[in-house]
């Protein structure tokens, strides 16, 4: 009996066991495992003495065999043995295919455990087996090609990638292809599996490639013994050899192996690689074109090395279910409301997880607190700190804080030598990337830039803010610094922005706005004729000032007393969104800093939706009342026009159930005035008439949906405006008035042929309910019930978040008529 054999034995036991033996204690333990499992005994003493604890010579019975490779699933001692026999590639024993797969199965387990450690692979249902991953490889299952490879930097999940794909596809006692042969290969361990398994001529192939000892010669010459597919998984392939040269020969061994294999339609490989080291795959491939066929589902060659990448950034659906399975409270969708820009780094799964493991901590994070765990994480810590922040420090001089390119090249940035090491962390992380710009006929060279925008962005205005207290003098700087580069410019005065919201420090940011009211000319009626850095600037301030009791507290009255306050925070970008949340006082404070018509019909149209959304006739009638006390003429700019016609048309058409014809008289003669004084024109967009037209179709008066359609159509060119978000909502009314007026085929053409509405994030979700309520009417028209019922959900979860009582009213009628049609009742 070969010492070595024995020496594998011990070695696949204790990996089955989970733990060394080392202990007498450990013995015991495993003893009693292996008779639960095998309904053999064999005793502690006997393995104390197979294991060398107690220091005998020893040589163990046929049954203490027998037993221990019955333990580790074989039939028995010669049916562990044959897998190490050679001579089973030229014999035609009929368990050849299930001894092999046995053997390798040691591979894949320790390969998993290995993998799980890695990725702190704890509980299960913390990590998805994504949707991209089960329709890539059920593709690549039937298709002809032999190898696919999932290509991305550290953080992006390959590894768990693997272990949901190994252990859905091939392990679980339902998978599809547990019939397989899988072999799952930790590229980081290859080494200790090849010592621990060096008769395995599966792992020999990937060190020496050998046709005649192949697998893919064996089951050629031998077909009868095939039961299935051979699944050959490498996780981190270029982790196996650091060194440029044994890398070089492990590709093309894999390329042999490959090319061998190309017409077997039962062999496939997969494996994991980071992008920058796809370089020797790429030069195997020019060199023999017949690879590259062999590939399915992978770039190779771009310009550009972010362009390798296939696994994809996670999906909303995603990231609902990880919160989720992580116990993460609130939900998604409340987070999302709350939280927009915070959500919005989700997408990104190292950002994900670091999101999780913060959280469960402490209950709440910042875009701010989390960026700097990210930064910090990947360029404070060791090995190569310093020489990682020293490559980061020349790439902001290379570039000159990003005010001249947010790209250098490689040459310039790696002028000390030394760095390279950092430099390949930092590729590796996924921190930056190359890509390649020709110059000249001849010439091309290599630039880097960061992966993501956002950690650049906020490593330029951690750099201005080193050793500086935050203030306008700061800021004038930067703004000044930046002045060429607009975009630069915004960007870095909104994360000015949320580092003084992360300090809780209002007051800059009241002193800020009253810098830039003193700079600007006033009047201004729209904040779109404002500089794009303020508009942009207070945009962030409204994401902001939701998920902050304490700022709503201090500056929503603060801005409604001043004019630029006004402009940014009231009016046309009132964030409609979170009106539930606005009081009374500081509806009077904006009134009384204002006082004119227009900002009454403002007030009067919040607090009457306020009424509506909380199902509140009396303070509707209130409002309703106070709208009917002012003059429509007094009205110069559109806008305030809408909300006045809005409450009026609103009251009369939910609460008294009739709409007077006047009204709409009113309307189209409010329109004409507009023309007449060329306030309007042919070329303008008609923000008022198709403000009409939402509150017309929100109490279903289809026949003056259509009247003010015409009208619209009559007098506006509205092809320029397209794609404007406020013109899809607007032909969605006009297509659902269609439907329920006898124009069902031209309805469904309007509807069919709509893109996805995106709406401006301070009204997003008010019209967004209301493109859901016509976007119900079409699907229960199409008899689409399963859909009608998901948008339903959706409807009264976004509701509940935002306190829109009427809204989650309005879902409850659909369910209701749902129930109530037979034919729609049962369907799936």
């Amino acid at each position: 009996m070969g010492e070595e054999i024995i020496e594998i034995l011990k070695e696949d036991i204790q990996n089955k066991f989970g733990k060394e033996i080392r202990y007498g204690k450990d013995c015991n333990e495993l003893s009693e495992v292996i008779l639960v499992n095998t309904k053999r005994q064999v005793s502690t003493s006997t393995l104390k003495r197979f294991f060398g604890i107690i220091d005998s010579p020893f040589k163990p019975s046929r049954y203490t065999l027998d037993t221990l490779a019955i333990f580790l699933g074989f039939n028995d001692w010669h049916a562990y043995l044959n897998c190490f026999d050679e001579t089973k590639h030229h014999s035609h024993q009929p368990t050849t295919w299930e001894l092999l797969k046995k053997r390798v199965q040691l591979v894949t387990d320790n390969s998993l455990r290995s993998l799980k450690l890695k990725t702190g692979y704890h509980h299960p249902d913390n990590f998805l087996f994504r949707d991209f991953l089960k329709k890539r490889i059920d593709s690549f299952v039937e298709a002809p090609e032999t190898a696919t490879m999932l290509v991305a930097p550290d953080g992006y999940g390959k590894s768990s990638c693997l272990i949901k794909l190994v252990e859905n596809y091939f392990c679980a006692p339902d998978s599809p292809y547990k019939n397989d042969i899988v072999c799952l290969i930790d590229g980081g361990i290859f080494f200790s599996l090849y010592s621990s398994n060096s008769l395995i001529e599966l792992l020999h192939q990937f060190v020496e490639f050998d046709v005649q000892k192949s697998l893919g010669h064996y089951f050629s010459q031998n077909p009868q013994q095939l039961q299935g597919r051979i699944w050959i998984i490498i996780d981190d392939v270029d982790e196996i050899f650091f060194e440029k040269e044994k890398y070089y020969q492990l590709a093309e061994n894999l390329m042999r192996l490959i090319l061998y294999n190309r017409e077997n339609n039962w062999y496939k490989l997969i494996l994991t690689c980071r992008p920058e080291n796809l370089d020797i795959f790429n030069h195997l491939i020019q060199k023999h074109p017949l690879f590259k066929s062999c590939w399915f589902g992978v770039n190779f060659g771009g310009d550009k090395m972010i362009e390798s990448i296939n696994i994809p950034l996670y999906r909303k659906k995603e990231i609902k279910s990880l919160l989720k399975s992580s116990h993460i409270q609130p939900s998604y969708d409340f987070l999302n409301f709350h939280n927009n820009g915070l959500m919005d780094m989700m997408h990104y799964p190292t950002l994900l997880t670091s999101f999780i493991g913060k959280f469960n901590d402490s209950g709440n994070l910042s875009e701010i607190e989390l960026l700097n765990r990210f930064v910090s994480k990947k360029l404070f810590t060791y090995p190569l700190r310093e020489e990682k922040l020293q490559l980061v420090e020349n790439f902001i001089n290379l570039c000159n804080s990003g005010l001249n390119s947010v790209s250098v090249r490689k040459d310039d940035l790696l002028d000390n030598k030394e760095l390279m090491g950092a430099y390949r962390e930092l590729i590796s992380q996924g921190i930056i990337y190359e890509y390649i710009i020709p110059e000249g006929f001849w010439d091309q060279h290599i630039y880097v830039r960061f992966s993501q925008n956002m950690v650049l962005e906020f490593i330029l205005i951690n750099k201005w803010m080193k050793n500086r207290k935050p203030d306008l003098t700061l800021l004038q700087e930067i703004n000044e610094f930046y002045s060429s580069n607009t975009q630069l410019q915004c960007r870095l005065m909104q994360l000015f922005v949320k580092f003084l919201f992360h300090e809780k420090n209002y007051e800059l940011i009241k002193q800020l706005h009253t810098r830039m009211e003193t700079s600007i000319d006033f009047p201004y009626q729209s904040s779109r004729q404002l500089p794009a850095c303020i508009t942009s600037m207070a945009a962030e301030i409204r994401r902001l000032v939701r998920n902050d009791k304490q700022a709503q507290k201090t500056l929503i009255p603060w801005f409604a007393q001043s004019k630029l306050g006004q402009l940014l925070y009231f009016q046309e970008t009132f964030d409609m969104d979170d009106l539930m949340e606005y009081s009374d006082e500081n509806l009077e404070v904006y009134l009384k800093h204002t006082g004119t018509s227009s900002a009454r019909a403002f007030v009067y149209y919040l607090r009457f939706m306020q009424g509506l959304f909380a199902l509140d006739e009396n303070k509707c009638l209130t409002e309703y009342k106070n709208t009917q006390q002012l003059d429509c003429s007094d009205f110069e700019v559109p806008l305030f026009a809408g909300y006045y016609f809005a409450v009026r048309v609103l009251y009369q058409s939910i609460f008294e159930d009739k709409t007077d014809p006047a009204i709409l008289d009113e309307v189209l003669s409010y329109s004409n005035r507009l023309l007449n004084q060329e306030v309007s024109s042919l070329s303008s967009f008609p923000q008022f008439e198709i403000s009409v037209v939402y509150r017309y179709d929100l109490c279903d008066k289809f026949d003056e949906v259509l009247q003010l359609v015409r009208f619209i159509e009559d007098h506006y060119d509205l092809n320029p405006a397209n794609s404007n978000c406020f013109t899809q909502l607007y032909q969605l009314c006009h297509a659902r008035a269609l439907l329920h007026t006898g124009e069902e085929e031209k309805a469904l053409h309007i509807y069919k042929n709509m893109d996805p509405i995106r709406f401006p994030f301070h009204m997003k979700n008010y019209l967004q309910l209301n493109a859901d309520l016509i976007r119900a009417d079409f699907l229960f028209y199409r008899k689409k019930t399963k859909k009608l019922r998901k948008l339903v959900e959706e409807m009264k979860s976004l509701s509940t978040i935002l306190k829109f009582d009427y809204f989650y009213k309005r879902a409850e009628l659909i369910e209701q008529k749902i129930s109530a049609a037979p034919d729609l009742r049962h369907q799936d």
